[in-house]
């Protein structure tokens, strides 16, 4: 409710009025209510004294200056708008960086270094500048790094492996973000692709010794109590598993000669990755 008490022409020719309307404070109840005023329940609005409307004088607006009025507020709601946009995409830059950084993209394209002895180099990869990539599960170098052609190597561009969402709260931008599984299943394709397809060894109930390379390790809980798998791989690229309480110790990459009974043949994964399952496995060298 607005109404007009009385109107008037200042100084300056601008014309005023004095007005009568709903207290904003209260809604036109006169006294408090809603949400953070419990303690005041009950009693007379502060700001309208409980009468339910307040008296205030404001200019009165010709037609140009209403549509100036409304002109500069569009302008101000408009670049408030832009700028907010803004700030979200300069976020979301950030977040893309930061998730390609955290998985080792500090350039856009980097190399998997695919040689079988990276672990027993590693120091020399370290001294040509190579570094350990925890997401890949592999030796990289960057690109621009002089000492790439000296080893097997795969260039991967971000955008090979990374899940490329094309609208992120509402606005059409990409978003970037990457699933550790994805990387490692890239990498064992490049090795694959490189060495040819993987092959069972033995046969069931064979006992056999041979040397390996630990590839990984996983942790998942039972009702019987913590279980761990652990992924070797023999020097001709084959993969072996081996699910216990316990894991050897070794470190991931780590060179070791095991003696074990083959349980079972599987396969694992879209790729269909064949694993030869050991049981009662002990390291032996």
């Amino acid at each position: 409710m607005c109404k007009q008490l009385k109107s008037w022409i200042d100084e300056k020719g601008k014309a005023w009025e004095e007005v009568e309307e709903t207290c904003d404070r209260c809604g036109g109840a006169g006294f408090h209510i809603g949400n953070g005023w419990e303690h005041y329940n009950g009693s007379a609005c502060f700001k309208c004294d409980g009468k339910k409307y307040i008296r205030t004088n404001r200019r009165i607006l010709t037609d140009k200056e209403k549509q100036y009025k409304e002109t500069a507020r569009l302008k101000r709601e408009t670049k408030a708008k832009e700028t907010e946009f803004a700030d979200r995409m300069k976020r979301i830059e950030r977040m893309n960086s930061d998730d390609k950084k955290s998985v080792g993209f500090v350039t856009d394209t980097i190399y998997i270094i695919l040689d079988e002895n990276s672990f027993d180099i590693k120091e020399e990869l370290k001294l040509q500048g190579a570094r350990w990539n925890n997401s890949f599960r592999s030796w990289i170098f960057l690109e621009g790094n002089e000492n790439i052609e000296k080893y097997i190597t795969k260039r991967v561009n971000y955008l090979e492996v990374a899940d490329i969402c094309l609208s992120y709260e509402g606005d059409t931008v990409e978003r970037v973000s990457f699933e550790y599984a994805t990387l490692c299943e890239y990498v064992e394709n490049a090795k694959r692709e490189l060495l040819g397809d993987t092959e069972y060894i033995g046969t069931i109930a064979d006992k056999i010794e041979i040397k390996i390379t630990l590839e990984n390790v996983f942790s998942y809980d039972t009702q019987y109590g913590t279980m761990r798998i652990s992924i070797f791989k023999d020097e001709k690229g084959n993969f072996l598993k081996w699910n216990s309480k316990t894991t050897l110790d070794l470190e991931i990459g780590e060179v070791a000669i095991i003696k074990g009974t083959i349980k079972a043949h599987e396969e694992y994964g879209t790729t269909k990755q064949k694993q030869t399952v050991l049981t009662r496995v002990k390291m032996i060298g």
